[in-house]
């Protein structure tokens, strides 16, 4: 009689590996999933907030934006042609940043793109990120402010009730 090793179940070991493996994934990927702060989440109306000159002030919103909890942006401005922006947004600090991280040597590539969906879709991406001061004056308000202290005009938020 000879005994035989057993084959290994490489198989197996394979199958367990690559679970392991997406397990890993799937945990890391819900962990870095963007999520958007609560306290922005909803849709806004935007007006103007001219503080050196008061008299440009609109009564009427320039333009309604839409936080969604999963870190994307609708951005809309009303009129005649009224245009659909989609983007995404985050806080860092007390900075509200609204748009996509594009490397400069694709920005060209990333606004000539943008505009070829523009064209078919009639919705524009937010190709440029840009970010402001916020300031909460309460919890259904917020103003933001250029990041330059010295300019004083900005945007004032106001939430939209359910």
């Amino acid at each position: 009689m000879i005994n035989k090793t057993p084959e290994p179940k490489r198989k197996r070991r394979r199958w367990t590996i690559a679970g392991a493996l997406l397990l890993m994934a799937a945990a890391a990927g819900w962990w870095y999933w963007p999520r958007g702060d609560a306290r922005f989440v909803g849709t806004w109306e935007v007006f103007q907030d001219f503080q050196s000159h008061p008299e440009q002030n609109s009564p009427k919103p320039i333009q309604s934006v839409t936080f969604y909890a999963n870190g994307t942006a609708r951005v809309v401005r009303p009129g005649s042609n009224p245009i659909t922006m989609l983007g995404a947004w985050r806080v860092e600090g007390d900075e509200l940043q609204l748009g996509y991280q594009i490397p400069i040597r694709w920005r060209s590539t990333a606004v000539t793109t943008a505009r070829r969906i523009a064209k078919v879709t009639g919705r524009y991406l937010l190709v440029y990120e840009w970010g402001n001061r916020v300031s909460f004056s309460h919890t259904n308000e917020f103003r933001v402010h250029d990041r330059d202290e010295k300019i004083k005009d900005g945007f004032f938020y106001r939430r939209v009730p359910e």
